[in-house]
């Protein structure tokens, strides 16, 4: 019974959340059809650029990939984005605004997918490219991305909310996001499974199966002028079950937590 504990108190947080959300979705509607301008600059050239610090836990077992200790996976990231009439390219994705109403968005977009993983008599698990597409509710955001590489055959889909809030005017901001991940039996199997040409004392033959995973996402921004930003994020993970119970992972909880500055050239 313990170990239901923390996932029933993730889902009473994010059951919460998602009713706080509905009850701002409703005022967010009112505001947005109200004080839409259809004379804004957003379709203007925007471009960004800055870097990163991410540290988040290592939930596999004996990772041999480069950058990986015991306990935890850090790296440096760029960060830049551009971003032009409704074509926007940010880090390894790239997205294609079909509509971006203020109550309603859809844009198809091309990203990169996969937990990438290599350990002792096991093939290397690689990354690949995917193919999909962005949903928008107001703060309600559907997404899905399929593999299109060939390395996986996997679908992902995503289910997510956030409640972004002022703090200060505009120097101080905090966005607070939540939601639900699918992935589908390829998927999981591809990055999560052990082959039976893989199998050890200490690794045995593995299927994956599709899961649920929940997050939670805590951001703070501080916007001392127009121009630059600084962004403190963490971000908690907790993997459905048959990622759980696979010979590769060790937890199935994960933290990442990133510090960021971003200039705004354009």
């Amino acid at each position: 019974m313990n170990n239901k504990t923390p996932f029933k108190t993730i889902l009473s947080i994010i059951i919460a959340l998602i009713t706080l959300t509905a009850i701002i979705n409703f005022t967010v509607v009112i505001t947005a059809v109200a004080f839409a301008d259809s004379g804004s600059d957003s379709d203007g050239l925007k471009i960004s650029a800055g870097g990163g610090y991410a540290v988040s836990t290592n939930i596999r077992k004996n990772s041999d990939l480069d950058g990986k200790g015991e306990d935890y996976i850090s790296s440096w990231v760029p960060l830049v984005t551009f971003s032009w009439w409704r074509f926007a390219f940010r880090g390894l994705q790239s997205q294609l605004k079909l509509t971006n109403e203020p109550i309603f968005a859809f844009a198809v977009k091309i990203s990169r997918i996969g937990q990438e993983y290599r350990s002792a008599y096991l093939s290397k698990r690689r990354s690949s490219f995917a193919i999909g597409g962005d949903l928008r509710l107001i703060l309600i955001n559907i997404s899905y991305l399929r593999d299109i590489d060939g390395v996986s055959g996997g679908h992902q889909y995503q289910f997510a909310s956030g409640l972004p809030l002022s703090i200060i005017g505009n120097f101080l901001f905090l966005h607070i996001g939540f939601g639900l991940e699918l992935y589908d039996k390829k998927y999981v199997d591809y990055y999560f499974g052990v082959r039976d040409t893989e199998i050890m004392s200490d690794r045995p033959q593995y299927i994956g199966e599709k899961t649920w995973n929940r997050f939670l996402s805590l951001t703070i921004t501080f916007k001392p002028i127009e121009l630059f930003s600084i962004s403190l994020s963490a971000r908690y993970k907790n993997y459905g079950k048959s990622i759980k119970n696979s010979p590769t992972v060790r937890t199935n909880d994960e933290l990442s937590y990133m510090a960021m500055m971003i200039f705004n050239i354009i």
